[in-house]
């Protein structure tokens, strides 16, 4: 039995942290009787996933605890890993996780500075100017393709966020040459309010 051969390999080690040597034994092991253990399954866990990557690794009788990195928010643009940690009650052939910390695999995306996109953008709608991230329809209305001027990235959280910045960004530039946004579902239009006239009045 897969269980059996952990447990008679663990009778062996003394409690603590467990050595390069043993750790590398004990992950053989574990992969061999994963599936024999109720609640192995949490967080996404699988005997693939299991090689060469548990970390502080101890056996305090009858609990063998260890943590490992997780890298599925990386497919969705993090990143971060997720460092989960695991108990296993080998006397009651039960594992449990938690989510106990994050790891920065890769430098953050940098903030964009959308204050000169913004600019540059008021400045073609206010000359009336024709861009391929513009499309006029008439001469006081206008559509801005932001996803032309902000393309998507990863995470889409960021994607989201540079455009929000930049809409708000723009209609600050624009509102004092009487330009206001019109969103049309998620297109955002902007139209130029012509000022009323004022009315003379005859001094007595």
């Amino acid at each position: 039995m897969p269980l059996t051969r952990i447990r008679n390999y663990l009778a062996t080690v003394p409690p603590g942290n467990l050595s390069d040597d043993q750790r590398e034994e004990l992950e053989w092991l574990l992969i061999g009787c994963w599936d024999n253990l109720s609640g192995s399954d949490d967080g996404g866990m699988s005997t693939e996933k299991l090689g060469s990557r548990t970390e502080a690794v101890e056996w305090m009788p009858p609990m063998l605890r260890f943590s490992i990195e997780r890298h599925g928010g990386t497919v969705l643009g993090s990143t971060r890993g997720q460092i989960q940690g695991w108990s296993i009650d080998l006397d009651r052939a039960l594992a449990s996780c938690a989510i106990i910390s994050h790891r920065q695999l890769r430098p953050s995306a940098k903030p964009l500075d959308v204050k000169p996109l913004a600019n540059k953008i008021a400045a073609l709608i206010t000359d009336g100017r024709n861009d391929d991230r513009l499309a006029w329809k008439g001469a006081n209305k206008v559509k801005v393709e932001v996803g032309k001027i902000i393309p998507e990235s990863f995470p889409a959280q960021t994607t989201s966020g540079r455009r929000k910045r930049f809409r708000k960004e723009l209609e600050s530039v624009l509102a004092p040459s009487g330009w206001t946004p019109s969103k049309s579902g998620s297109h955002l239009f902007f139209e130029r309010i012509s000022a009323s006239p004022v009315a003379e009045v005859e001094a007595d």
